[in-house]
């Protein structure tokens, strides 16, 4: 990627040879645009009670798609929580009231290794959540 005004001075020159170093063999705009097939198995659940859903660990830095449907007379709360690598606690990513906002279907990205995901239904008075999370 060659820069013509660096080449005027010493100083440029030796931060065109750096940019050439930096960038050989790769193009500095592509950008990926899709992902081969994950390999990783599906998190899905029907949720129908107070309780969790397994767990689901995402590819570190690879998008992930979260589904959640709710039935027509669907009456509770559920969320979306992660743990962190050695942390025993689940913590809230999107709570209901955040959930209800939200398309059914949309993408996260995680960029910590290990973190795992689960779905909580946290109350439950009618009806039945199906979620899914997959890579």
């Amino acid at each position: 990627m060659a820069i013509p005004y660096l080449q005027t001075t010493s100083a440029g020159r030796r931060l065109q040879a750096l940019i050439d170093w930096l960038t050989a063999g790769t193009d500095p705009i592509a950008v990926r645009t899709s992902f081969a097939a994950s390999g990783l198995a599906p998190l899905t659940a029907t949720l129908n009670a107070v309780a969790q859903s397994n767990p689901f660990t995402p590819a570190t830095g690879r998008p992930f798609n979260v589904t959640h449907r709710r039935s027509n007379d669907f009456v509770g709360s559920y969320q979306l929580e992660r743990k962190f690598t050695g942390d025993v606690n689940w913590y809230i990513v999107l709570g209901y009231t955040d959930l209800v906002d939200l398309p059914e279907t949309f993408a996260l990205t995680e960029t910590e290794a290990g973190v795992t995901y689960r779905w909580n239904m946290t109350a439950r008075t009618a009806g039945s959540v199906a979620v899914r999370i997959s890579a």
